[in-house]
């Protein structure tokens, strides 16, 4: 029984190690362990999936939802940090994005960083956020020191009422268009 639970649940090695360390607990008694399971198995995680601007493919969702706003700051602080630390960060979103948005994304950046303005010639642009349970990916485009745009995509992990930490960058060596400025 315990190893087909483990099976079905992906075979997330630790799992069956939480319900006998659960179960074992005198604190706890064995009513309390099975709801703490059985919210664990069938609730599947907390955070839902977002993408945001909306795509051809896939339904937007609201980006003041947390974490939505943490990971874009997040993201264009660490795929600034990894590319061109020693550049100034002006930062973008999406043209159309909310204002409290744009606030809450600056309140996790550096101070010294700024939004973009029209007569700006370079940026670091957050283009689409996906956030999909504890995975997240945020493409930023950016502007190289040769004059190109491309693209980066920063991937997360994390989980709800966890903070979403970048794992690595996965660089897009295709020019793409320079954003639109969205403030």
């Amino acid at each position: 029984m315990h190893r087909q639970l483990d099976r079905e649940v992906g075979g997330q090695g630790g799992l069956m190690q939480i319900i006998n360390d659960l179960l074992a607990t005198p604190c706890i008694n064995r009513s309390v362990a099975v709801a703490l399971i059985a919210a664990v198995l069938l609730g599947g995680g907390c955070a839902s999936s977002v993408t945001f601007p909306a795509s051809d493919t896939a339904q937007g969702g609201d980006p003041f939802v947390t974490p939505c706003c943490e990971i874009m700051g997040s993201a264009l602080k660490y795929a600034h940090g990894q590319l061109e630390p020693t550049a100034p960060l002006i930062w973008n979103l999406p043209a159309g994005t909310d204002r409290l948005v744009w606030e809450k994304v600056g309140r996790e950046l550096p101070a010294d960083a700024r939004c973009m303005r029209g007569d700006d010639a370079t940026c670091w642009s957050m283009k689409q956020l996906r956030l999909d349970g504890s995975r997240a990916q945020v493409d930023v485009v950016y502007r190289t020191p040769q004059g190109v745009w491309q693209m980066v995509t920063v991937h997360f992990e994390g989980a709800f009422g966890a903070t979403y930490r970048p794992l690595y960058l996965q660089r897009w060596l295709v020019p793409v268009d320079p954003p639109v400025c969205g403030s």
